[in-house]
């Protein structure tokens, strides 16, 4: 009798043990369908997010090389004068087109110039022995000297390697004379490895390792730079294409697509196990919520608040009651400057106002870049027109240093005040706008704060 209930209790506790069993693992079974479906979200969010890192670095890349292109066309016409006058240029006689190179583009080696195939001259001379290296020595001479002289514009290609072993990016224009006859041919060299970290990789390898691979012309040759083993990580990547440019860009986490953040799921996961999973969902809402893209609030070439940021603190200003008036100004004939001078130019000119502008302002005032030659200042306080005025005549005629002479511009102004102009973001722009448009079609250098 003992034994039949000792056998039936043995039954019973085995039969519960293998429910709890059963129980158990299909909890675990659940949790962790949750957990790999939680980690595919997240990593899947992160190669989103390295995804957008490198659309940011290419047209990074696509802006830097068109305006370097523009340049190096820019003074090649200008060697081709030379030419067409008689006289065989000399790069030290053109030096002062690189000396904004120099001092701009961190990434500029060097210049030179090259006949029938021979460096005959460079700038700077102290940047290396290259005068006498013979360009068909190169591996494909053919298709890094030759095709860019048959394409009679600039061509740009890399990295290209010289006798000093560097990886160069090298823009070429070839020198025409008359009839179309060639030349020569100008080449200028940027450090390939420089010029990638200017572009926006030097603060993309804080968070990711990267991996260049670089091709020419169908694959004749071919040429890595970053971490090798990277495929080992799963990166993304990405194509790039530029003139005879051909590249794969492929970036993967410092550490691993989950890190950190995952073990500390895991642990959660673990111990909600009694209480059904019940935190394992509020959890993994948690983890759904989270976004990974930060908000840029400057503009990248002034370094003032962008457009973005300017319509944030504008609606802060109004919400704080308080009065201030609001300027809107741009560059009188800013297109004509940039077809004229070139759009190294027209930088330097928004440079010289910013700079202008930072002096004139007082420290609690607020200054943004709000598109273009279009600038929006905020003066907090300000309710009179005499103020405006005062600043205008400080900033309204500004010169840039050009070559051995100066080119002078004028600013316009249109000026509107909280709260008699307008309670809202969009009415105090629409009247500013109206009056800086007023403003210029009176002349140049002009303000209105009246309709």
């Amino acid at each position: 009798m003992l034994d039949m209930k000792a056998n039936a209790k043995l039954q019973w506790s085995l039969k519960a043990f293998a429910l709890a069993a059963l129980l158990t693992l299909l909890l675990l079974l659940t949790t962790y369908g949750l957990y790999s479906s939680w980690k595919s979200q997240y990593i899947e969010e992160r190669k989103q997010r390295a995804q957008a890192e490198l659309l940011n670095l290419r047209k990074n890349l696509f802006l830097l090389l068109g305006n370097q292109e523009m340049f190096t066309t820019l003074y090649g016409l200008r060697l081709e004068e030379s030419l067409r006058e008689g006289t065989v240029p000399n790069l030290e006689d053109f030096s002062s087109y690189l000396t904004v190179l120099e001092a701009e583009k961190q990434s500029f080696s060097f210049a030179t110039l090259a006949m029938d195939g021979l460096i005959i001259d460079q700038y700077p001379e102290g940047g290396g022995r290259h005068v006498g290296f013979d360009l068909k020595t190169l591996p494909l001479y053919r298709q890094h000297v030759e095709h860019p002289m048959r394409q009679g514009s600039v061509t740009i290609d890399g990295p290209l390697y010289l006798d000093d072993g560097k990886p160069y990016l090298v823009f070429r224009y070839p020198l025409m004379v008359e009839n179309k006859q060639a030349w020569g041919l100008l080449s200028l060299y940027f450090d390939m490895e420089s010029f990638l970290l200017g572009a926006g990789l030097e603060d993309l390898s804080e968070q990711y390792q990267y991996h260049f691979s670089f091709s020419h012309l169908g694959g004749d040759e071919n040429y890595t730079w970053g971490v090798e083993s990277l495929q080992e990580n799963n990166p993304v990547s990405m194509m790039f294409s530029y003139s005879l440019l051909t590249w794969n860009m492929e970036i993967a986490p410092v550490d691993s697509w989950y890190s950190g953040e995952t073990l500390l799921f895991l642990y959660t996961i673990l111990g909600t196990l009694v209480s059904l999973g019940a935190g394992v969902l509020s959890y993994l809402r948690q983890i759904r919520l989270q976004t990974f893209m930060h908000r840029s609030h400057t503009d990248s070439l002034t370094g003032l608040l962008n457009k973005r940021e300017l319509l944030v603190q504008l609606q802060n200003e109004l919400k704080g009651g308080k009065p201030f008036a609001l300027a809107l100004l741009d560059i009188d004939n800013f297109k004509q400057l940039n077809d004229t001078h070139g759009h190294l130019i027209g930088d330097k000119a928004l440079l010289t106002l910013v700079s202008k502008l930072k002096e004139h302002l007082r420290r609690d005032d607020l200054i943004g870049r709000f598109g273009g030659d279009e600038f929006i200042i905020i003066l907090r306080g300000c309710t009179q027109y005499e103020t405006c005025v005062r600043m205008h005549e400080s900033i309204s005629h500004i010169s840039v240093p050009l070559n051995d002479c100066s080119l002078a511009f004028a600013l316009s102004m249109g000026v509107a005040f909280s709260p008699d102009d307008g309670i809202t973001s969009e009415g105090l722009l629409e009247a500013a706008d109206k009056r800086l448009y007023q403003a210029k079609s009176e002349g140049k250098g002009r303000i209105r704060c009246i309709d």
